[in-house]
């Protein structure tokens, strides 16, 4: 989905867009003149009312709002919407698997897949020993759940090394090291 946000003209300084929770793109804007004088302190940052925060180590996108007490609550947050069938249709349908990055120095929480990794030349080992018959699909191979395989991506932000492994079938997922 393209929100006007993103496409629309620019704001005038002082001004921001106002987000309601759960509601993907922007319900209007505010400005400075306008806005409330109330702002909520979330680690050590201020935001003003409607404006987004995504909280650390927590699948959150958070909204400021008049009542917040520094609880993350249904009022104030939701889980993050990484809507991966629609902007990755195709890493899905050659069976890829989501790699799920850390996204800053002291982030452990790992939420939405931030890139794909897809069948190559890996060599799979034994991850985690599991005694099932369920397996993962991992482009034209079927992998037994617990095993997997470690590579590193080599992208233009840095090398990230990645374990892959059939742990919630039907698609292997991946994460950083």
């Amino acid at each position: 989905m393209d929100c006007h946000e993103i496409f629309g003209p620019r704001l005038k300084p002082g001004c921001y867009f106002k987000y309601k929770t759960g509601v993907c793109c922007a319900t209007g804007r505010l400005c400075e003149d306008e806005s409330s004088t109330k702002t909520c302190e979330v680690e050590g940052k201020t935001y003003k009312i409607g404006q987004r925060f995504y909280p650390k180590n927590r699948c959150l996108t958070c909204v400021c709002h008049k009542d917040f007490d520094g609880t993350y609550d249904e009022k104030t947050c939701a889980l993050q919407n990484c809507a991966s069938e629609l902007t990755n249709p195709e890493m899905i349908r050659q069976k890829c698997a989501p790699v799920y990055l850390k996204s800053g120095k002291g982030e452990t929480a790992l939420c939405c897949p931030r890139e794909w990794a897809c069948p190559d030349s890996d060599k799979f080992e034994i991850i985690n020993q599991e005694t099932s018959t369920e397996s993962c699909i991992f482009g034209w191979q079927t992998v037994p759940l617990g095993h997997g395989f470690r590579k590193t991506l080599y992208k233009h932000y840095g090398n990230r090394k990645i374990v892959c492994e059939c742990s919630l079938p039907p698609l292997l997922t991946c994460k950083e090291e």
